[in-house]
């Protein structure tokens, strides 16, 4: 081989030897990263599992008292909803018993001849019609009571549920301290 030749290849040699060993530093350069990405994302993803365990833990304890409302207010709904239907049927009742009265009325009217007996009927028909509406009165009185007892329940739920939603205000920000992103390039 001429001296040259050899030079040329001793040459070409040494800078095979240093593209080699240059990639060799940056295939070491991107694991070290890639270790390092690895790193983070086991990181960040242990967090978020921490953080929606804190969630899930959290809203497992509220769980109980949203269905508590719920049920009780079911309750009251029922128990209301009872008393308005026997209260409306004794309602009912006495309307259709109101209406016998005046068709009682209308024909001792048509019986002029027996007056008397007919004016004596018609005064006890208009007392039983007192009553009847007093009773009426009573009725709407009992009703407007259990409506204001409703309202009550309903503001007593909607104090719940604003004390729920606090609670659920305070994971969000627990949650949004989480999510806050991690310097880059960590500092060792």
């Amino acid at each position: 081989m001429i001296p040259k030749d050899e030079a040329n290849l001793e040459l070409a040699i040494d800078k095979l030897n240093r593209v080699i060993r240059g990639l060799g530093e940056k295939n070491s350069n991107l694991e070290q990263r890639v270790a390092t990405l690895y790193r983070i994302f086991f990181v960040t993803f242990g967090l978020l599992v921490i953080s929606l365990s804190f969630l899930v833990i959290i809203l497992s304890q509220q769980m109980p008292q949203i269905a508590q409302a719920i049920a009780t207010m079911n309750g009251y709904f029922a128990t209301v909803y009872n008393e308005m239907y026997v209260h409306f049927g004794h309602v009912s009742k006495l309307m259709l018993r109101m209406r016998g009265t005046v068709n009682n009325m209308e024909q001792n009217m048509l019986m002029m001849p027996i007056m008397g007996e007919q004016m004596a009927e018609m005064g006890d028909d208009t007392e039983r019609m007192q009553r009847d509406v007093g009773y009426m009165n009573s009725t709407i009185t009992t009703l407007d009571h259990q409506i204001g007892a409703l309202n009550a329940n309903v503001w007593d739920m909607s104090m719940r549920f604003r004390n729920v939603n606090s609670s659920v205000m305070h994971i969000r920000q627990d949650v949004n301290q989480f999510e806050r992103p991690l310097p880059w390039p960590p500092s060792n």
